[in-house]
């Protein structure tokens, strides 16, 4: 499985900006245009039980999420949550503190070379594996349900981007994301 951002997981920004909000700033980011892939905690629980529940064995199922702009994340998170520690918004900076070695503005999670042997439902891809480590083919059938891929690849680039409107809904539906 390949999972976007989960938020609030271990690794996500979500704590350590609310960490940096707490301490009144600054949030830092790597770059303004950072763009990923995010889901809940629920929807990630979600997407392992029903790829188990077809899974035929060595495939890999990527749930379609929904893009956010990290700046995006950043800026509702001080509109929301900074008042709560007894700051005014406007006084919470962001700073931009550079990519980190290796980091990418956007996000791939599946290449055109995987599309090939890859499928699609309304909810998630499965990237089917047709041969063995040691090029043994394997019998692979598609799942009820999934079609073609209507997709040359799926890259953070290209996919819906929140707004910040629903960026609070997911917040604010979420509660237990800042409560650390």
């Amino acid at each position: 499985m390949r999972f976007g951002n989960v938020l609030n997981s271990r690794g996500s920004v979500v704590p350590i900006f609310l960490k940096q909000i707490k301490a009144g700033g600054p949030v830092t980011i790597t770059h303004p245009n950072m763009k990923r892939f995010v889901m809940d905690i629920p929807s990630a629980a979600k997407l392992v039980l029903k790829a188990a529940a077809i899974a035929q064995g060595r495939e890999i199922f990527i749930l379609k999420m929904p893009v956010m702009r990290i700046i995006d994340l950043a800026e509702v998170m001080i509109e929301i949550y900074s008042p709560r520690f007894g700051y005014n918004p406007a006084d919470i900076r962001i700073d931009t503190i550079g990519l980190r070695c290796g980091e990418k503005i956007d996000e791939v999670l599946m290449t055109p070379d995987e599309t090939t042997s890859a499928c699609e439902s309304d909810e998630m891809f499965m990237i089917l594996s047709k041969k063995l480590p040691y090029g043994e083919e394997i019998s692979v059938s598609v799942p009820e349900g999934f079609r073609e891929v209507s997709v040359g690849t799926y890259s953070s680039d290209d996919g819906r981007v929140l707004t910040k409107e629903e960026i609070r809904g997911i917040l604010k539906d979420n509660p237990d994301l800042c409560l650390n």
